[in-house]
């Protein structure tokens, strides 16, 4: 089969594109996402297709999951939720969650993680006893497989997140 290019019917796809990650909903594989970030690396926006042909902008300029130090040209991750395929994370600077895609209706977005900006002076004190915290440079999130022996059914609501400053578990759904 030829290629085909689905970036051409987006212009955020364009000239001013540095740079773009995929991402493919696990659960339902029509959902693609697509994050598109500037020259600068920071973000230019989320999109989503479902037809592989037309995008739909999830994001607002409040959205921000990358800044100056960590940007999409030296860090990012983008994962779809294993079982909702309306829930994506984003990770950079901080870690984001987008969810609730429903056709003509907004995306809800959190910034869900807190990274070394807290510091207020002791940097060991007030930032790594925060229980948000994930340092910032986020490269990976990876959902861990758990076995439940009483339903004999995987469970994927755990994630390693690789950073710049280490490796971090979440032990919670975020």
């Amino acid at each position: 089969a030829t290629p085909v290019n689905i970036t051409g019917t987006c212009e955020a796809f364009g000239e001013n594109c540095s740079g773009i990650e995929i991402a493919i909903a696990p659960s339902d594989q029509s959902y693609v996402y697509a994050l598109a970030y500037d020259a600068n690396g920071l973000m230019s926006g989320l999109y989503l297709t479902r037809d592989q042909n037309s995008w739909i902008l999830l994001t607002s300029t409040t959205v921000t999951p990358f800044s100056s130090l960590a940007t999409g040209k030296n860090c990012g991750a983008m994962i779809v939720d294993p079982y909702n395929p309306a829930k994506i994370y984003v990770g950079g600077a901080n870690l984001w969650i987008g969810q609730g895609y429903v056709e003509n209706s907004p995306f809800q977005w959190t910034a869900t993680s807190s990274n070394e900006s807290l510091n207020s002076g002791d940097y060991m004190a007030s930032v790594f006893s925060n229980p948000s915290f994930v340092h910032s440079g986020i490269n990976q999130i990876t959902p861990v497989i758990i076995w439940d022996e009483e339903e004999h059914v995987n469970h994927y609501y755990r994630y390693l997140i690789a950073t710049n400053g280490g490796v971090f578990y979440a032990t919670t759904d975020f």
